[in-house]
């Protein structure tokens, strides 16, 4: 038995770029701070970047469903858990590559906006690993995949003050580690459950600043989440800027 205790503190910067105007293409690159109370150990790194695409199938009409579907590249470029020192050292990334997919939807309801969304991720297997496991030494991982919904609301109280509540849940099969001498260890399935509140204020004509709470629901949960978001509106890079 292992005991894990971590803060995390991260910032990621998104970047979204129009290619048509029913495709969207995005990256996200992400940075933690992390401390380990167990272990008194701390680290600041990169995570792992990510990209993405966004496709709307179908035209926006007013009062029918808008309905996106989207893809997601995740990269282990943060250091992965498979390659440190487990006794002094943290990861910042996974250490393998997912690729993932879903749709989202999405329904005004004047002055409410009720959207959903459901996605499954897969997982690929991570091979030359030689990293020393307490007698043993681990040498291939099979990272299990996940399915992953939410479902949520929007409330627009004036022109500048809006309120959210939405709610996350996934869940992560089992993942394989194989150890030298034929030695397998399998994890147990895992389910995070997540309430999130926040509330967004117009700062500007263009820009809306978003401050958010949330709390876990499972053992697999953060205990609290705390965040902080604000678009940055590059206009040169428009076409006809």
């Amino acid at each position: 038995i292992e005991q894990d205790a971590q803060h995390s503190f991260g910032s990621s910067l998104s970047f979204d770029y129009g290619i048509w105007n029913n495709l969207t293409f995005n990256t996200r690159l992400p940075v933690s701070y992390k401390y380990d109370t167990e272990k008194d150990v701390s680290q600041a790194a990169l995570g792992d970047v990510s990209f993405g695409l966004r496709y709307q199938p179908f035209p926006v009409r007013p009062g029918a469903v808008n309905t996106t579907l989207y893809t997601t590249l995740t990269t282990p470029t943060g250091d992965s858990p498979y390659d440190i020192n487990v006794n002094t050292e943290v990861s910042s990334g996974s250490g393998f590559y997912s690729l993932g997919g879903g749709v989202s939807m999405s329904k005004v309801v004047d002055p409410v906006v009720l959207y959903g969304s459901l996605g499954y991720s897969m997982a690929f297997d991570i091979t030359g690993i030689n990293q020393r496991r307490g007698s043993d030494t681990l040498e291939e991982v099979n990272p299990g995949d996940s399915i992953n919904f939410s479902m949520g609301l929007a409330y627009a109280l004036s022109y500048e003050v809006s309120l959210s509540a939405s709610y996350q849940q996934s869940y992560n099969f089992d993942t394989e580690f194989f150890f030298d001498g034929g030695r397998i260890a399998r994890s147990e399935d895992s389910t995070s459950s997540v309430v999130n509140t926040s509330i967004g204020l117009r700062s500007s004509k263009n820009r809306i600043i978003n401050l958010s709470f949330g709390f876990g629901l499972t053992e697999d949960s953060p205990d609290v989440l705390l965040g902080l978001s604000m678009p940055i509106d590059f206009s040169g890079l428009k076409p006809g800027a």
